[in-house]
């Protein structure tokens, strides 16, 4: 069905590929899901080892094949932890999240069957609980089936519509709403009027299949991005997203400087070169910056770029009656920039810094006493720091400082 499709018609999902679900991303959702994975393999395992109602002799093997599932799952998400692996073998790495977030989303039901057996609950419970699974996996399909024909229909192009557009898919919506509500309703209705069934702790099983419902049905609404993301990459080298290359260092010589709180701080003189960077400057809130940052991530990807993952900011002009500052974005690329003249963006080729200190490691609620440690260190030495100081970010949330120094007859930054 999409054999006539370029690369061109799935641009959106590139987009998300190089965001969202990057390999690295990818993995943070493996482990989540191994852990939701957990809790219902303890769950199943402790109520029908426990409880004297269930006798059925399927969930022992149910509980082998979860526990055993759960194993796969962790050796997975143990090999995809390592970054360049996960770049690696990143095809196969959103095969498998696709098919751990399905057998993810449809989990729960298996904790509301084995609740349905240990309180008792009418037949008419149990058949509800397949109907609404089996609907959902009807619903998967419709969703898959949806999602090709707008890929088609060339919505996943850039400018398009998208994968979710709401206004025209309002029965891709509300059509499951509607059923598993009028499900849930019914039997609901049945059961208070069943004289027969007692009422005491069944309020826990209509939670179990409510949240069964929503969870799969949500989730079922989300997949088709994923299972477009995994086939492109089986058939697009494109969408093999390299890994992003970190932040290059000339280092001149290593300076040790002890603090008196916080032990040893190794602060590195040296000089600081990226290449392909984009910049903007604006202002918003102090404690909203990071905001602003990743708005501005997503801008830079829109113009068919693609970051390499490091943030490098600074702050000047605060107001603290307004709580607001100055913020200049800086965001290396891994490709070449072509971009006209514009009054939101500044490009550079080179942009370099002939010498300066980095202190590594930072704390984000000691910035201002890493900035004193910087500053007295020049002192001693003589320097004189430009400021304000660069924070450079990376992936990890590791954050480093860069203080250019300003020396006599030298130009402290150069630009091409």
């Amino acid at each position: 069905m999409l054999k006539q499709c370029n690369e061109n018609d799935f641009y959106q999902i590139k987009t998300v590929a190089e965001n969202r679900l990057r390999p690295d991303r990818m993995t943070r959702t493996l482990w989540g899901a191994f852990m939701f994975s957990g809790m219902i393999t303890a769950v199943l395992s402790f109520g029908s080892g426990y409880s004297i109602y269930v006798t059925n002799p399927i969930w022992p093997v149910i509980v082998k094949i979860s526990s055993i599932l759960l194993a796969v799952q962790f050796v997975v998400t143990v090999f995809f932890t390592k970054r360049k692996i996960a770049y690696k073998f990143q095809r196969t790495q959103s095969l498998l999240l696709s098919t751990f977030l399905f057998k993810m989303s449809i989990d729960v039901y298996a904790v509301y069957f084995l609740s349905c057996e240990d309180k008792s609950a009418p037949s008419y419970m149990t058949t509800t609980g397949f109907i609404l699974l089996i609907g959902g996996l009807l619903y998967l399909v419709i969703s898959t089936i949806m999602g090709i024909k707008r890929v088609q229909q060339g919505e996943l192009r850039k400018g398009g519509k998208g994968l979710y557009n709401l206004k025209q898919s309002k029965g891709q919506v509300s059509l499951p709403i509607i059923f598993g509500a009028t499900m849930m309703g019914g039997t609901i209705a049945r059961f208070l009027s069943d004289v027969n069934t007692p009422t005491a702790n069944m309020a826990s099983l209509f939670f179990a299949l409510f949240f069964a419902v929503v969870l799969q049905y949500a989730m079922t609404f989300a997949s088709p991005e994923l299972f477009l993301l995994t086939y492109c990459k089986f058939k697009f080298e494109s969408f093999r997203i390299p890994m992003p290359t970190p932040v290059e260092f000339k280092q001149n010589q290593t300076i040790q400087f002890r603090a008196n709180h916080n032990g040893k701080v190794s602060i590195e003189r040296l000089s600081f070169e990226l290449y392909q960077v984009i910049s903007a400057t604006t202002k918003c809130k102090i404690d909203e910056w990071h905001y602003t940052a990743i708005e501005f991530d997503a801008e830079i990807t829109k113009l068919g770029l693609e970051s390499s993952g490091i943030l490098i900011y600074k702050s000047e002009n605060f107001d603290q009656s307004a709580n607001e500052a100055d913020y200049t974005f800086y965001i290396p690329v891994n490709t070449p920039i072509e971009m006209e003249a514009n009054d939101i963006f500044d490009s550079y080729k080179i942009w370099k810094f002939n010498d300066g200190l980095l202190l590594k490691n930072v704390n984000f609620h000691h910035i201002k006493d890493f900035y004193d440690l910087l500053r007295t260190k020049a002192k001693e030495d003589q320097l004189t720091l430009e400021e304000p100081f660069y924070h450079i970010l990376n992936e990890e949330g590791i954050l480093h400082i860069y203080a250019p120094i300003i020396e006599e007859q030298k130009e402290k930054t150069e630009v091409i």
